[in-house]
């Protein structure tokens, strides 16, 4: 399916080989909503709850405003832990 693919939009190896040095660009920094207080785990609101959250709420006794970061506090940050 692939090489007919290629052969159909007549894409030769160069152009391949092009978009693979080029790379994909970088994901936009997300800003960070919850973080653990102890842990420094994060995590921006999108996407399933992660593990370290639900452990927190459930288990470890804390509530979300707790977790919760003040807007103005907010942090800028690319990858988010526990995502």
């Amino acid at each position: 399916m692939a090489r007919q693919l290629v052969e159909f939009w007549r894409i030769t190896p160069q152009e391949l080989i092009r978009v693979k040095e080029k790379g994909l660009p970088p994901e936009p920094a997300r800003r960070v909503k919850y973080r653990h207080p102890v842990t420094s785990d994060a995590w921006d609101g999108e996407g399933p709850q992660p593990e370290w959250l639900r452990r927190a709420l459930g288990f470890e006794g804390y509530r979300v405003s707790e977790l919760l970061i003040e807007s103005a506090d907010a942090q800028r940050i690319v990858a988010v832990s526990g995502t």
